[in-house]
């Protein structure tokens, strides 16, 4: 029975870290912020 749970706990490791490899890494992208400005009259918004 040692060998059973023994046997189990090494497949579920090693299934983690296999799942854990194939995970992509993503960069985070650079933002880019444009200020528009705009003089509007108190009834055109």
């Amino acid at each position: 029975m040692k060998t059973n749970a023994t046997l189990l706990g090494l497949l579920a490791a090693s299934g983690i870290l296999i799942c854990g490899c194939q995970t992509p890494r993503t960069t985070a992208g650079t933002w880019e912020y444009k200020v528009i400005e705009k003089n509007l009259s108190p009834g055109e918004l």
